[in-house]
């Protein structure tokens, strides 16, 4: 894939990543911008600028990545994992970016 759409998706995805890490009392914040980068991925591949090879892989990793952000205010945020620093969510959106860097021509 192209590198500059990599880099704007890998931009994106560590901007989730960043939001959750950093306890954003708004995880309705990071899940609206994971599903504006799902939604921009689906326009990618139905535009063709993703090769067949990556369709698969990317858009897996980037539904899972907006499925996973719960957008529910946290209660007690001792108890919320979502917006700890390394959870789940922040790891897969880590994981996203460095995936489209090494996927990028």
């Amino acid at each position: 894939m192209s590198r500059a759409l990599a880099t704007d998706f890998a931009a994106r995805s560590d901007q989730v990543a960043a939001r959750l890490e950093a306890n954003d009392p708004d995880p309705c914040g990071a899940r609206a911008e994971a599903e504006a980068l799902q939604q921009r991925v689906i326009a990618a591949v139905n535009e063709r600028r993703v090769p067949a090879r990556y369709q698969e892989e990317l858009t897996s990793a980037v539904n899972v990545l907006a499925d996973s952000i719960a957008c529910v205010p946290p209660q007690d945020k001792d108890d919320d994992d979502r917006v700890k620093p390394g959870g789940r969510s922040a790891q897969d959106a880590r994981d996203l970016a460095e995936w489209l860097r090494a996927n990028s021509r």
